[in-house]
């Protein structure tokens, strides 16, 4: 089954930013994690945001190669 809210990640990268309002399919939808009550597709973009975070503050206190 395909999420409707996968497309949302294609139309933010075309640089163009659009309030899509695209209807979430819950229960009903193969990503939908009942126990969370969340979407999984939301929740690992949410994690690999954090990521990024945490690499770039790594990234910003590892000392510089001098030349």
């Amino acid at each position: 089954m395909k999420c409707p809210m996968i497309m949302l990640g294609y139309e933010w990268q075309k640089d163009t930013p659009k309030h899509l309002l695209l209807d979430c399919l819950k229960e009903d939808c193969a990503w939908w994690d009942a126990p969370m009550t969340q979407c999984n597709f939301v929740a690992i973009s949410l994690r690999l945001g954090a990521i990024f975070e945490q690499l770039a503050i790594i990234q910003n206190k590892m000392p510089h190669k001098k030349e």
